[in-house]
C-alpha cells in the first residue's frame, strides 16, 4: 500500500506558520482617567494612570505632584499604587492610581502628561496623555439650605449719632477725591523719563552660556534642560509672536505650525519633549545626547533666523516690484498723445476761429 506524504505535508507547514506568527508589537499607549467629574472640598479623587507597551520597553513615570505645583489639586499619598505586568485581557504594561483632592471650589484642569517609553537600545517615544478637568462642589447636606456658622449683629450702645456719621464719610470722601485729582494734575505736568531701549538678546551666547555652567558634571539634568527649554521658549515668543512660556508643548506645536516650516517644527518639538521628560517624568537622557543638547538649540535658531531674514529679503522685493509697477504706471500716464504722424497734436484753443 502506497501512502501520500503531500497533504501530511502541508499541514505540517501550515501549523509552523501559525506557530511562529505572533501579535505585532504595537506602539506604546497612554491613557489616563478620573473616576468622578465632580467632587466636594477635600473629597479623594482617584486617576487612574494607564501605560500598555512591549515587556522590553521601560516606561518613564511622571512626577504628577509637580505637574500639579501651578494648580489647585494635591497629591494625597506619597507614593502611587503600582502594577506592572500582563493585565487579564492580554496585554502588558503599567498601571498607576493616584488620589487627588481640593479645597479650592470651581473647576480644575489637570494637565496633560509627558509619558517617555525606553526601548532597550536607548531610544525614547515620548506620549502625552489628554488633559482633564474636575469640578469642586461645596459641602451640604442634603436638603439643607439654611445659611451656616453665621452669626447676627450685635447692637452696641453709644456712639456717635448717625447723621454725624454720614457727614464725617461725606468730608472725608470729598478729601480724597481732591487729593487724588491734585496727585494726577502733579503726575501729569512731570515728564516721565525715558526708559533706555533694551538691548536684544543674543541667545546663540545665552545657550552656549548655559552649557559651560556645570549642571551635567554635577548630576543637575532637570535645571541643566529647564534653562535651555526657557531659552528656547524665549526665543520662540520673541521671533513668532506665540506665547510660548505659557503654553505647553503641545500647544506650541499646533501654533508654530502656522509660522515655521514642518520639519523645523517636529524638531522644536522633540526638544521639548525630552526637556518635558527630564522635569516631570524624571528620566536621565544619555551623557552624550544631553553635552549635544545646547548644539541643537543653537541650530534650531539658526534655522528659524535664517528662515525668517528670507521671507523678510522676499517681502521687501515683492514691495520694491509693486512700487516700481506703480512708478512706471504713473509715468505712462502723464506722457502726451502722439499722433499717427509722429507730430504730437495740440489741444484745441479757447478762442479759435
Amino acid at each position: 500500500m502506497r501512502w501520500s506524504f503531500a497533504p501530511v505535508s502541508a499541514l505540517m507547514l501550515a501549523t509552523a506558520l501559525i506557530a511562529g506568527s505572533g501579535p505585532a508589537k504595537a506602539e506604546p499607549l497612554a491613557q489616563v482617567w478620573i473616576d468622578t467629574a465632580a467632587a466636594t472640598l477635600g473629597e479623594p479623587v482617584l486617576l487612574s494612570l494607564r501605560l500598555t507597551h512591549d515587556p522590553a520597553m521601560r516606561p518613564a513615570i511622571p512626577d504628577l505632584p509637580v505637574l500639579l505645583a501651578q494648580t489647585d489639586l494635591e497629591v494625597i499619598e506619597g507614593a502611587p499604587e503600582l502594577f506592572q505586568g500582563t493585565r487579564p485581557d492580554g496585554s502588558h504594561g503599567t498601571d498607576l492610581w493616584f488620589r487627588l483632592r481640593s479645597f479650592s471650589l470651581g473647576e480644575h484642569q489637570i494637565p496633560a502628561m509627558p509619558v517617555g517609553f525606553i526601548r532597550a537600545a536607548g531610544d525614547t517615544l515620548i506620549r502625552y496623555t489628554q488633559p482633564l478637568s474636575v469640578h469642586i462642589a461645596a459641602v451640604r447636606d442634603e436638603g439643607d439650605e439654611s445659611l451656616r456658622d453665621i452669626v447676627p449683629p450685635r447692637a452696641i450702645g453709644g456712639g456717635i449719632p448717625l447723621w454725624l456719621a454720614g457727614m464725617l464719610a461725606a468730608l472725608a470722601v470729598v478729601a480724597f477725591v481732591f487729593v487724588l485729582i491734585w496727585l494726577l494734575q502733579r503726575r501729569r505736568s512731570r515728564p516721565e523719563p525715558l526708559a533706555p531701549p533694551s538691548a536684544p538678546i543674543d541667545y546663540v551666547a545665552e545657550l552656549r552660556r548655559i552649557s559651560t555652567l556645570g549642571h551635567l558634571e554635577r548630576g543637575e539634568h532637570k535645571e541643566y534642560y529647564s534653562l535651555l527649554a526657557e531659552t528656547l521658549r524665549r526665543f520662540l515668543e520673541e521671533v513668532t509672536g506665540i506665547e510660548a512660556l505659557e503654553q505647553t508643548t503641545s500647544e506650541i506645536s499646533s501654533n508654530l505650525r502656522r509660522a515655521e516650516e514642518e520639519s523645523t517644527v517636529r524638531e522644536v518639538i522633540t526638544f521639548l519633549g525630552v526637556a518635558d521628560l527630564v522635569k516631570f517624568a524624571r528620566f536621565v537622557p544619555e551623557l552624550e545626547n544631553a553635552r549635544r543638547a545646547p548644539d541643537e538649540a543653537i541650530g534650531l535658531v539658526n534655522t528659524i533666523q535664517a528662515a525668517r531674514r528670507k521671507r523678510e529679503e522676499l517681502a521687501r522685493q515683492e514691495q520694491a516690484r509693486i512700487a516700481r509697477e506703480a512708478a512706471e504706471g504713473r509715468a505712462r500716464a502723464q506722457m502726451p498723445s502722439v499722433a499717427s504722424g509722429g507730430r504730437s497734436v495740440a489741444p484745441p484753443s479757447k478762442g479759435g476761429d
